[in-house]
């Protein structure tokens, strides 16, 4: 059992120890292991159920390890957003992928440059964005398009806060406090250590409760925050993105005028122009093609084929959503004519 993380939990939290303790005494036979620099530490703590050390190679036959030299652990590292190439590279993706909006890509552009300089200086620590405006705009698609550009093999941390206003939401968050019944991890202290891209998406985010306010007025401010097992999460280099449907006027009504000051940029997402949608269709069709050639041959469409692809009817719905369904359709279609 590696009790490494109990160690470093009760050097901040002594209080813990006997908690600790009487958990371990109860547990089946079992050989506890602790990084080397913290066997004293575990000894002194746990005085109680450990009374000696010895290195591994003792404790377990067959084990060889280079003893002369350091033993050293890697890990994947979180691709954040702290340098030049970083920004350039999600500057070019939004560009290209995020349909319409050249306001707030300009703006995000001078934003994440800003903030940057910011960063290094130690003035800033987090980018925060707030989008507005009616679903299926590309809101949250910004989110996913920064994530892809960073690290396109890892999950993106997405909270919702549709189911976040009941009292006890913070605790939802980052984990009940120690000592109430079921306490556990929050969700979002489990998805951050579950991805490698420095992105966390906050969306519905309207419907947070006041110390879900307060929490993220802290962590914008400071860059940090300890969860309820009283691991610290240092997120300096991150960018958080709030998304809600609410419009500007709601916006400065519902959210709080300390966390409005925080965000380094707020954006209303307007309905897309007609070439927008028109451009967004083609778009999807050379990504849906693309997602097909990765699985496989595909079959070969005509020019009237394509045609057909283009002709969804885009005038009946300004929701993105909607029109990327159309097209798959109208492609999953011809694809299943051609295949039977």
């Amino acid at each position: 059992v590696d009790i490494t993380s109990l160690v470093n939990v009760v050097i901040k939290n002594p209080e813990n120890i006997f908690t600790f303790e009487q958990a371990m005494q109860y547990l089946p036979y079992y050989n506890a292991i602790v990084l080397e620099k913290l066997a004293d530490e575990a000894l002194k703590s746990f005085s109680s159920v450990f009374s000696s050390k010895k290195p591994i190679s003792e404790l377990f036959e067959g084990i060889e390890l280079p003893l002369d030299e350091p033993i050293t652990h890697t890990e994947e590292i979180i691709k954040k957003v702290v340098d030049p190439e970083s920004i350039k590279l999600i500057n070019e993706s939004l560009s290209s992928q995020l349909i319409g909006h050249n306001e707030f890509k300009m703006r995000f552009k001078d934003g994440l440059d800003d903030f940057l300089i910011l960063n290094e200086l130690g003035a800033e620590k987090i980018f925060s964005i707030f989008l507005l405006g009616d679903s299926g705009l590309g809101k949250t698609e910004v989110a996913r398009i920064i994530k892809r550009t960073l690290n396109d093999d890892t999950p993106l941390i997405k909270i919702n806060f549709g189911n976040y206003s009941s009292d006890n939401a913070l605790n939802s968050l980052i984990g009940s406090p120690r000592g109430y019944i079921g306490s556990e991890e929050g969700e979002l202290s489990i998805k951050i250590n579950k991805s490698k891209a420095g992105v966390v998406l906050c969306d519905e985010f309207e419907k947070a409760t006041l110390p879900v306010y307060n929490f993220f007025l802290e962590l914008l401010e400071d860059g940090v925050f300890t969860d309820s097992q009283s691991v610290e999460y240092d997120l300096n280099g991150y960018i958080i993105i709030f998304t809600s449907n609410i419009n500007e006027s709601q916006y400065y009504e519902i959210i709080p005028k300390e966390l409005q000051s925080r965000f380094d940029l707020v954006s209303d997402f307007k309905a897309l122009t007609r070439e927008d949608k028109i451009t967004y269709v083609e778009y999807q069709i050379e990504s849906f093609f693309e997602t097909l050639r990765e699985k496989g041959d595909l079959p070969k469409f005509s020019e009237e084929d394509h045609e057909y692809f283009k002709g969804v009817n885009i005038d009946s719905t300004g929701n993105l959503r909607d029109i990327k369904r159309m097209v798959q359709r109208r492609i999953l279609d011809r694809l299943k004519e051609k295949l039977l």
